[in-house]
């Protein structure tokens, strides 16, 4: 098209490594779903593969952004369909929509946890009175003195990391 061969390299070369790895695996997992069901992959149709997408939200039970994932592995191989593109085919974009209303998106929760009920605990006889006659005993008293000093401290996670006696921090 007239570019340098620079600009060609880059263009060439929009994937990284591990995206195409990805692509390729996702792509081998659309491939044998195919085969399953005596479908040609290259020739596949919109509703196969809308029916592929179908069977990994329901039985594979995939997040709707590895659905999507899954969309544009095919799409990097088969471009479009009747001149629409599968990663944008209106189809498959609703499908896709469907499935995140469907299964929306859990954040993990951070752990609840009751200040009292840990510092009732740490009072009971596993920490009160110190005692020093095994390495357990040792341990439990380190771990006590550091929570109450993190505890005291008010310090964020990353200044308490700076603690740490580890040679590689």
């Amino acid at each position: 098209a007239g570019f340098s061969s620079k600009v060609a390299e880059y263009a060439a070369a929009p994937q990284r490594e591990s995206s195409l790895r990805l692509y390729q695996s996702h792509w081998k997992s659309f491939c044998s779903w195919c085969d399953e069901r005596d479908t040609d992959p290259a020739t596949a149709s919109v509703h196969d593969i809308a029916d592929f997408l179908v069977y990994l939200f329901e039985v594979r039970k995939l997040a709707p952004r590895t659905i999507a994932n899954y969309r544009t592995a095919i799409a990097s191989t088969l471009g479009s369909i009747d001149d629409v593109p599968i990663s944008i085919h209106p189809c498959l974009s609703q499908l896709i929509k469907s499935f995140k209303i469907s299964r929306p998106v859990q954040r993990p929760r951070v752990p609840e946890w009751d200040l009292s009920k840990v510092l009732r605990r740490l009072r009971s006889s596993d920490f009160e009175p110190p005692k020093w006659e095994t390495v357990q005993d040792k341990t439990r008293c380190t771990w006590k003195t550091i929570f109450l000093l993190a505890l005291a401290s008010s310090s964020r996670r990353g200044e308490l990391q700076a603690l740490s006696r580890d040679p590689r921090d």
